[in-house]
């Protein structure tokens, strides 16, 4: 029968397993062990039962002539663990592999001699300290959302009540830190003299230069992720109907017609501009998963109301003035795709058109009257206010909302569209409004 491996107490093995699994094992590299690949290579049989480790460790010495030392002072209570392990035909090297995991120490190439130590000593003079700066993901910028100019905002640009609705997104250090462990789990990360020490936004490490080398990796992707920034060109249309329909003729029908690439974009930014009137447009640039926006507007005050005032002899009014807004507002978050490919879009944009002449109501004034400069020989006259009356202004305005969350293609973009008869102000009889909106992601 051809000669099988073959182990003894494969469940205790088994446990001794998971219960090294946080154990370092910090084999030396294939040109360290060059000098000694003959006697690793060399296939004996094992059969140990109940003996400490050293021995174990010097009769593998004896039957592969390979040099050995051992570090008695840091793993003389290591040495003195019982072994119980039966093996034929096993190289050197694979049970030296399973000594080491399941005893807790391991072993490196040190003066010409294979140094059997803890894991801690052995990867000790390979430990190197090194500080990452991390503020750039920490320290995230804030939202910074969009004033309410539509309905019931009472005509003003109220900054501070819209602001305090969200705050900007971050990133903890501590879940950085996590990540790295959890990522890197050959980082040695539970040995003595090795870990992770966080404060004010900067990453402490204490580890090899294998494992520094893919924590700069991991936080290059994540920094190429979370502080990449997005810019926008976003434009409203008003053109004919017959206009937007043609163009979606004209467009493929496996998908969403409303979800552009870049050349669809660039043949509808051109067609609107040709065919119809460019009511708004906007370019900005933001952080990734950052809630930015951008407004154009106007403010013009009116009458609101009056307030009656009353005094001996005479009468009068007393204006409450206010404003309303013309303009509109672009309020985006984007979110890039960990591929790069795609920017998730939530998009919030707000158009408002006043009537260029705002109506006047007359509040007729209280009878009575009022005191007037005159020629008489007090050099006052009185005149009947009965039929007076003071005029309040109603202003009419018309709005329109784009509210969306989509998924587009880089460089590509989103079509959306509104029509109504009764705003002929935002849009004119038989034309609609076409919002276009292209996100690309910043190299």
């Amino acid at each position: 029968m051809e000669s099988k491996h073959s182990f003894i107490c494969v469940l205790i093995c088994s446990i001794l397993m998971i219960c090294s699994a946080a154990h370092i094992q910090a084999e030396p590299s294939e040109e360290k062990l060059r000098p000694f690949r003959k006697q690793l290579s060399k296939k004996i049989n094992y059969h140990f039962m109940e003996i400490p480790l050293e021995r174990a460790l010097r009769y593998i010495q004896k039957k592969s002539d390979l040099p050995m030392s051992i570090d008695y002072e840091n793993c003389s209570f290591k040495l003195k663990q019982t072994v119980t392990f039966k093996a034929e035909d096993m190289t050197v090297r694979e049970v030296m592999y399973w000594l080491c995991f399941l005893c807790g120490i391991d072993y490196d190439v040190r003066n010409n001699t294979l140094f059997i130590s803890t894991s801690e000593e052995i990867i000790k003079p390979y430990i190197e300290f090194k500080i990452y700066d991390v503020r750039s993901l920490v320290n995230t910028p804030p939202d910074m959302p969009g004033p309410n100019i539509g309905l019931g905002s009472g005509g003003h640009i109220n900054y501070m009540r819209s602001q305090s609705k969200e705050t900007g997104s971050s990133i903890d250090a501590a879940i950085i830190a996590d990540i790295i462990a959890y990522s890197i789990p050959e980082g040695h990360w539970h040995a003595k003299g090795i870990g992770i020490d966080i404060k004010n936004g900067l990453l402490a490490v204490n580890n090899t230069r294998d494992v520094h080398i893919k924590i700069e990796k991991l936080l290059r992707n994540l920094r190429s992720n979370y502080t990449s920034m997005i810019s926008f060109n976003a434009r409203i249309f008003s053109v004919p109907k017959n206009t937007l329909r043609t163009f979606l003729d004209g467009l493929p029908e496996n998908g969403s017609r409303t979800i552009l690439n870049h050349e669809q974009v660039i043949q509808a930014r051109e067609l609107f501009a040709r065919k119809g009137t460019a009511v708004a447009t906007t370019r900005t640039t933001c952080y990734n998963d950052q809630r930015t926006h951008l407004i154009a507007a106007n403010q013009e005050a009116y009458v609101r109301d009056i307030t009656p005032v009353v005094a001996e002899l005479s009468g009068g009014a007393d204006p409450e003035m206010d404003s309303i807004t013309e303009g509109f507002v672009f309020d985006v978050r984007p979110t890039a795709g960990f591929d790069k490919t795609n920017v998730t879009l939530e998009l919030r944009v707000t158009a408002v058109s006043n009537k260029d002449n705002i109506e006047k109501v007359y509040i007729p004034l209280a009878g009575g009257s009022v005191l007037k400069q005159g020629n008489t020989e007090s050099g006052q006259t009185e005149e009947d206010t009965s039929n007076l009356s003071v005029p309040i202004q109603l202003p009419e305005t018309d709005h329109i909302r784009f509210r969306t969350l989509a998924r587009i293609p880089d460089k590509g973009g989103i079509l959306l569209s509104g029509q109504s008869d009764t705003i002929t102000r935002l849009s004119e009889k038989d034309r609609e409004l076409v919002l276009l909106v292209q996100a690309t992601l910043v190299k």
